[in-house]
């Protein structure tokens, strides 16, 4: 079996993820290597579930797509909230809420397809 450059890359982010989540873990909050740590992580699921995601709709695999695209979707969304100083939306707020509807309207639309088969 031949893996794809992209494969191995989703591969190696996830697994950078799961070490970069432990270390978040394993340091004190507010430190340097804690917010380090956090950074790298973001980064890390942010690279795994796109090339997932990515990977998933060119197989044909409606499913899994759209649960690459759900996890972005958490990643990002934490990350901002985390991020943002002020109480406000901003654009990216509305982008994300339309992208989540999308999400979940594809998911039910799967969902009442699969329960009709």
């Amino acid at each position: 079996m031949r893996l794809s450059p992209l494969l191995v890359f989703h591969i190696c982010a996830a697994t950078i993820g799961l070490l970069s989540g432990a270390a978040a873990m394993s340091f004190p909050k507010g430190s340097r290597l804690n917010g380090l740590a956090g950074k790298v992580l973001v980064i890390s699921m942010l690279s795994m579930s796109a090339t997932g995601a990515y990977t998933a709709f060119t197989r044909s695999q409606l499913g899994s797509g759209l649960n690459g695209v759900l996890v972005f979707y958490l990643v990002a969304t934490a990350w901002t909230t985390a991020r943002r100083r002020h109480g406000g939306t901003d654009i990216f707020d509305w982008g994300a809420l339309l992208v989540i509807l999308a999400v979940a309207a594809s998911h039910a639309i799967v969902g009442i397809e699969a329960a009709n088969t």
